[in-house]
């Protein structure tokens, strides 16, 4: 996800749809705001929800993330 959001920011791949770009974006907001639907200081559970949210923007992004693991293997 990294990768991609790198590439795609210095304009090496461009072949990323909006709306998967926008998936993984949003999903590394989420990690970094210090608002969370569960406080991440909480034990156990506390990171449950960024977990969630980050399965969630890989799987909404899905067809871009191996779009791009392909070309990245090239």
């Amino acid at each position: 996800m990294i990768g991609l959001i790198k590439k795609y920011a210095d304009g090496t791949y461009t072949e990323a749809s909006e709306t998967g770009i926008a998936n993984v974006l949003g999903a590394f907001v989420y990690l970094t705001e210090a608002f969370d639907a569960i406080p991440d200081p909480i034990p156990v559970v506390g990171y449950s929800d960024d977990l969630e949210v980050l399965f969630c923007a890989a799987e909404r992004a899905s067809e871009d993330l191996k779009a791009y693991d392909k070309w990245s293997s090239q």
